[in-house]
């Protein structure tokens, strides 16, 4: 399937965006969430779930002060509750927040209730930490010291970090912050006046501050604010730029210390000409990093254990105007970008694992058996699943349709294939199958088999037709909806006329 588009402001039926917009997935409740302001400079929602995208206006029933400026949107995976910061007109940060399973939202006065006076300037960022139930808002305040707002104990605090930090430099743009789960470390990142990149650390102790451009050496100036992701499964966290000549660059930590790397020089890909963001795609293995270049296309530079690539997903859709959003989906095996266009619509262009496929034809007088043999059959992508199929139809009617796919990887993952046979007027054949392989984290088998067999009364039928003239098309994918191999199928094919479902869901 690749990358495909969707215009959320038709979809969903919302206003234009006045800001960037944020946005995460709560595994839990099997959907996904994107935040904006609008031009009325209300926060909206656009929510996605099994019945598709809708809006809805979070302002219109709160009294809650106006926003400006960019959200920052952050989820309790346990709790499955939701939480939208903003800068509010009074100049206060300001929390939405929703419980979990329901659709009723409540408004805080983080400034009122953490008993802060600090102006702010620029937008605000914020993390969670499952593990203490904690969350964190860090915002740049007059001078460019940064201050956070933190959730503990059920309470709200403020604390300045800056002043407070040994070693900690001042900031000169709006901050990025993550968590890492497995140490209870909370990490913000943030340029200076010159450019260079720091971090605050938060782990057991105090807070710590390092410059991360003086320990990766060499590393180019920033010109715009950084961006934070953690990889868990590498056990390191990267943060990416631009520099002033348009370059992406990284600087990314191990146990071993602080590196860097120009990702535009490893990928060859075009300059930058907004900010990047970032995010890991954890069931693929793959890191992302999504920007916006001179052709106002979004731009994507994507890693895996081959090293860095370069992808123009926004080649399929319209301009960017701003800074986007990226996230996964683990449990639908999709990735997300979602940016403001602009006239201020808000689109996304969402990814699902590209399906393979294959196909041929010939002309059979005479003969009373057809054979369509695909193996091997493997995935892009790194995709840990192979497998092979085949399909034998009868001249008396009969269809055998067997095969097998292996699981070599860590995760589990659905697979689906579907063969179709198309005689010489048009008439099509389908046969599926669909199962499962697991992985090691997994319990079940890490093989799914299957052998099906019969007689279908149309295929007899159609037997001097396909005699005369016959095609057939194949294709598989781990995770895809039937409606996207169907589509691949019938495209490949061409004038199809009465669909006979042999085996499988009915498709037209």
């Amino acid at each position: 399937m690749g990358w495909n588009l969707n215009d959320l402001a038709s979809s969903a039926g919302a206003p234009a965006a006045a800001s960037n917009p944020t946005g995460f997935v709560l595994p839990s409740r099997g959907t996904q969430h994107v935040y904006f302001r609008g031009s009325d400079d209300h926060i909206h929602e656009l929510l996605w779930d099994r019945r598709g995208w809708r809006h809805s206006d979070l302002h219109a029933s709160l009294t809650a002060p106006l926003a400006v400026g960019d959200p920052v949107a952050i989820a309790s995976l346990r709790a499955g509750t939701r939480h939208v910061i903003y800068v509010g007109k009074d100049g206060h940060v300001h929390e939405l927040a929703s419980a979990g399973g329901t659709a009723e939202w409540r408004h805080t006065d983080l400034h009122a209730v953490a008993k802060s006076t600090a102006v702010v300037l620029g937008n605000p960022t914020a993390c969670a930490l499952e593990k203490k139930g904690s969350r964190h808002v860090f915002f740049r305040a007059e001078g460019g010291h940064v201050h956070e707002l933190a959730f503990e104990s059920g309470a709200w605090r403020h604390e300045e970090l800056t002043g407070a930090v040994r070693g900690a430099a001042l900031a000169a743009g709006d901050l990025s912050a993550r968590t890492h789960e497995a140490s209870g470390a909370v990490h913000v990142v943030y340029r200076d006046k010159e450019g260079q990149v720091h971090e605050l650390l938060e782990e057991t102790g105090p807070w710590k501050a390092q410059n991360l451009s003086a320990l990766a050496h060499g590393a180019a100036p920033a010109a715009g604010d950084p961006t934070l992701y953690i990889f868990d499964g590498q056990a390191t966290r990267h943060v990416s730029y631009r520099s002033t000549d348009g370059r992406i660059h990284q600087l990314w930590s191990d146990a071993k210390g602080t590196h860097h790397e120009d990702l535009t020089a490893k990928t060859s890909a075009p300059l930058a000409t907004g900010e990047p963001t970032g995010y890991v795609f954890n069931l693929q293995g793959t890191q992302h990093v999504l920007y916006r270049a001179a052709d106002e296309g979004l731009h994507e530079l994507w890693w895996d254990v081959n090293g860095w690539h370069h992808d123009a997903p926004g080649a399929i859709g319209p301009h960017v105007a701003g800074r986007a959003a990226g996230y996964s989906f683990e449990l639908q095996k999709t990735q997300h970008a979602v940016y403001r266009q602009p006239d201020g619509r808000i689109a996304e262009l969402w990814w699902q694992p590209e399906g393979t496929g294959t196909g041929g034809a010939g002309k059979s007088p005479g003969q009373k058996t057809l054979s369509m043999k695909w193996d091997p059959i493997v995935f892009d992508g790194g995709i840990p699943v192979s497998g092979g199929a085949e399909l034998s139809l009868k001249q008396d009617g009969g269809w055998e349709f067997h095969g097998h796919f292996h699981g070599s990887g860590f995760s589990a993952f659905d697979v689906n294939i579907l063969f179709a046979v198309r005689s010489a007027k048009g008439a099509l054949f389908t046969f599926a199958a669909d199962g499962a392989v697991s992985g090691t984290l997994g319990a079940g088998s890490r093989d799914f088999t299957w052998k099906l067999e019969g007689t279908e009364a149309e295929l007899a039928a159609a037997w001097a037709d396909l005699q005369t003239g016959w095609s057939w098309q194949a294709q598989s994918g781990t995770g895809l909806e039937w409606g996207g191999l169907w589509g691949d199928v019938k495209g490949a094919l061409s004038e199809v006329g009465v669909v006979t479902a042999v085996v499988g869901p009915m498709f037209g």
